[in-house]
């Protein structure tokens, strides 16, 4: 197995120290390999698995109660492994529940409850929806105000 050194430019934001289970999903029978969550970014994690093992370059990597997202080995040394998030949150059979329970909050208790709720879940890992939710939290804002008479 190639070691490959983690890449020397500075990285976009630091991670911060996480213990998180997960697993690495790769090929076409959705093989996979248990792993520790030792840091996390919202570009990238860092994994270690129980013995070192070559791990394809492009994979899915499920985080247990954070999502599974698509991602590209950046480097390996010995048993940890680092990974670049390359795309949104897949969105699973287990996410689209989450999903569909977040549009009942939305329906019934509001705006800031429903924001609440996509914070609580990372669902703020996809840029478009945290745009979208950002938008609807300051029009309930100016909707409030201007109904106060502001």
């Amino acid at each position: 197995m190639d070691d490959v050194a983690p890449p020397p430019e500075p990285r976009r934001t630091k991670r911060g120290r996480v213990f998180r289970s997960g697993k690495i999903i790769f090929g076409y029978s959705d093989s996979t390999i248990d792993c520790l969550i030792l840091d996390e970014s919202p570009h990238g994690v860092r994994v270690e698995t129980s013995v070192p093992m070559t791990v394809p370059e492009e994979v899915k990597l499920k985080i247990v109660g954070g999502g599974t997202y698509p991602a590209i080995r950046r480097w390996v040394r010995g048993n940890s492994i680092g990974f670049e998030f390359v795309g949104n949150r897949i969105n699973d059979d287990l996410t689209l529940a989450k999903m569909r329970a977040i549009k009942d909050v939305l329906e019934t208790r509001g705006v800031p409850m429903a924001v609440h709720s996509l914070r609580s879940e990372r669902f703020f890992d996809n840029i478009d929806l945290q745009r979208a939710a950002e938008e609807a939290e300051a029009a309930v804002a100016r909707l409030n105000a201007l109904l106060c008479g502001k």
